[in-house]
């Protein structure tokens, strides 16, 4: 079995070694038997075939894309559309924290540490993007979306490179880490709307898995790491997640600057005020989401009061399907007073403050 190489990434040409990048291949490989080997192995793969110069601005959809489950998955989302941002927050994005080695380009690029409001809202955007109607049909807004956000990875993994990326840690943005933020923004969903009481079932869910592997392709994963059925979305996250090594302290302060958005727009003392009943809001339903040991390991400390009420009141009235028609409403109503917020903060500038997590690679001006 081969454990050592040459890294398959176009431009990075360097030496891999399985047991230095994956966390506990042995166990892995008593659960996942030589599937584990496969994933392990593209922590070292980036994006081989997308340029820098000259990106194409929109991706080709595949000849297995299936425009009207993309459809229905994206509808299944946007009838909970409340419950589904929430949950993208409290539990898709925490979770893509949990990852040692993954987090350390967001941290390095300082966007999700220092601009974590406009890096939460550029998220959000593009999930919304891609379950509008059409959006994944040829031409759709959702492969223009896919196109863009493909050619920041492959600016960040050159950046990162110069930067003196070390070769153990692999590739930066690996494709097992892109596939799973793909997974994040699909069956992971479901299966915390599921926590919370929505009523999704399983022709439901795998139309979101089919959407969530579109999504994955327009970024770029390989065809081994995409999943068109929900519970094979689940299995392929777990194991990936199997592979990664636990939170350390990037991934804490992350998690923190994520539960400190309200803060960060807060614009007056009763904003603020109002910032530490939101904040303790997330927290809790993170803890809810996510349970006791993850949480811990990503330095929630919040108890979990808030996501036990939320689970009760939801079904009958957030999951409601009399209630589908306002989500849309409200997301596009919160979206819009966030981006007024951040008009407003663009103003009154925060100046950036030192963290003590930037990556040992990178020279501190970085």
């Amino acid at each position: 079995m081969v454990e050592r190489g040459v890294a398959l990434d176009a431009g990075s040409h360097q030496a891999w070694d399985l047991h230095q990048r994956a966390a506990d291949l042995a166990a892995a490989r008593r659960r996942y038997g030589a599937r584990a080997d496969e994933v392990a192995r593209l922590f070292f793969v980036g994006d081989e075939t997308w340029p820098l110069a000259d990106a194409p601005t929109t991706v080709t959809p595949p000849p297995w894309l299936d425009v009207a489950r993309c459809h229905r998955g994206g509808l299944a989302l946007r009838r909970h559309g409340v419950l589904t941002a929430t949950v993208l927050r409290s539990m898709s994005l925490p979770l893509s924290y949990t990852s040692a080695i993954g987090v350390r380009p967001l941290v390095a690029t300082g966007e999700l540490v220092h601009d974590a409001p406009e890096r939460l809202y550029r998220t959000a955007d593009f999930v919304r993007t891609t379950q509008q109607a059409h959006a994944m049909s040829v031409g759709g807004e959702g492969w223009r979306a896919a196109a863009s956000v493909r050619t920041i990875h492959q600016r960040v993994r050159l950046h990162l490179r110069r930067a003196g990326w070390p070769t153990h840690w692999g590739t930066p943005l690996p494709q097992p880490d892109v596939a799973a933020t793909a997974l994040l923004f699909g069956p992971v969903l479901v299966t915390g709307l599921r926590r919370l009481g929505a009523q999704i079932d399983e022709v439901e869910a795998d139309d979101v898995a089919h959407l969530a592997r579109a999504i994955a392709h327009g970024q770029g994963v390989l065809p081994s790491l995409q999943a068109d059925r929900h519970r094979e979305g689940m299995e392929l996250f777990a194991l990936i997640t199997a592979l990664n090594h636990g939170p350390e302290a990037p991934s804490r302060a992350l998690m923190n600057a994520l539960l400190d958005i309200p803060n960060r727009l807060a614009l007056s003392p009763a904003d603020r005020l109002l910032a530490a009943v939101v904040r303790s809001f997330y927290g809790g339903l993170s803890r809810h989401l996510l349970g006791p040991d993850t949480s811990r390991a990503l330095g929630i400390e919040y108890p979990d009061t808030w996501g036990r009420l939320l689970q009760k009141a939801a079904q009958p009235w957030l999951a409601h399907p009399r209630f589908a028609h306002v989500h849309d409403r409200l997301v596009d109503a919160v979206m819009a007073r966030g981006r007024r917020r951040l008009s407003q903060l663009r103003q009154r500038p925060i100046p950036r403050k030192p963290t003590s997590c930037t990556p040992d690679f990178l020279p501190s001006s970085a």
